[in-house]
């Protein structure tokens, strides 16, 4: 996976995606997020002082593609809300989440490898996301 924001950019302009100037700089206030998990209401506030005709729709609409190419993670933490940080591994991982502070981890075991194939056989699966939450150390100690 490409690692800085002009990289991010080629790839996507190869996979047929026009590089509008709200995606460039979406891309580029998630480049210097680096490696914080922010939230779309976080970025449109980065990004609507340079992008006038922006609305929060777009930043969502955004992140859905970009994550849906593998260039974003995305989770759920507390109360529902999306979180995203840029995938500069390119690896297939999913979290443990602690519900107290938000600390994210990544785990490599997926899930979904475990499974019998065969239930899949009349299902092409596209995604999935696999989330632990529980209690970090730190916030299991002080319980």
């Amino acid at each position: 996976m490409p690692k800085k924001t002009t990289d991010l950019e080629k790839h996507l302009s190869k996979q047929g995606y026009k590089l509008t100037e709200t995606r460039k700089s979406i891309l580029a206030a998630l480049n210097k997020f680096n490696t914080r998990w922010v939230t779309a209401q976080q970025l449109f506030e980065i990004v609507a002082p340079k992008c006038k005709k922006i609305n929060i729709s777009t930043v969502y609409r955004n992140l859905e593609l970009l994550t849906g190419k593998g260039i974003l993670c995305k989770i759920k933490k507390s109360k529902g809300t999306s979180f995203y940080i840029l995938n500069r591994e390119n690896t297939h991982h999913h979290h443990l989440i602690c519900k107290s502070c938000g600390k994210t981890c990544k785990i490599s075991f997926c899930p979904l490898r475990a499974m019998d194939q065969d239930e899949f056989q009349d299902f092409n699966v596209e995604e999935h996301r696999f989330e632990i939450f529980g209690y970090c150390k730190n916030c299991h100690e002080k319980k």
